[in-house]
């Protein structure tokens, strides 16, 4: 798949990036399943027989994931819905990873209380590092539009810009012509094993 005619969000263009980088029968991760959408993603990309581990700390998001991952008929041998925080990634995930992505910031329709944070999702990254496959992906949209997610925003950038450029390429991307916070991407890909 290329990329859409017209992006119309962020999440086109995340989904456009990480559809690239994955094939069928290949493992993914979904680090923060929220609504379900990127798990549901991933699994249509990875179909028909790939797997897709998805983590979340409230058990709100992982039932509505599941929600929509059964409305879409998706067998559940196909993913592992885990209820944890993503830091803790490589205590679950064993095998090569082709796509990670994350949407970060807080469940939509949920507390905005409860959102993630840089530390945790700086050791998330690490791990997904770690497990990533030759030339895969990690995808990781931001959210600068509230004081939390500036906060994120510029700890993950400020920790991004020293992994070892021989190990992976980083791209940040932003709207530019906006009047508006716009919310940013990070594609960090592999470049070996």
């Amino acid at each position: 798949m290329g990329f859409p005619e017209k992006i119309t969000g962020i999440t086109d263009l995340s989904h456009a990036f990480a559809s690239a980088y994955i094939q069928s029968g290949e493992l993914a991760v979904d680090c923060t399943a929220g609504n379900g959408l990127d798990t549901l993603f991933l699994l249509k990309k990875s179909a028909p027989d790939g797997f897709v581990f998805a983590f979340d700390i409230q058990q709100d998001a992982l039932d509505r994931t599941r929600t929509l991952l059964e409305n879409a008929g998706i067998p559940s041998c196909r993913f592992r819905l885990v209820h944890d925080c993503h830091s803790r990634l490589g205590s679950y995930v064993k095998q090569e990873i082709a796509v990670c992505m994350f949407n970060l910031g807080f469940l939509p329709g949920g507390s905005r209380d409860i959102t993630t944070t840089p530390a945790r999702v700086i050791a998330a990254l690490e791990s997904a590092i770690t497990l990533l496959k030759k030339f895969g992906v990690i995808v990781i949209v931001m959210y600068p539009g509230h004081e939390q997610g500036r906060e994120e925003e510029q700890t993950l950038l400020n920790h991004v810009q020293g992994i070892d450029e021989r190990l992976c390429r980083v791209m940040h991307i932003r709207n530019m012509n906006t009047l508006k916070t716009s919310p940013s991407i990070l594609v960090i890909q592999k470049l070996r094993a």
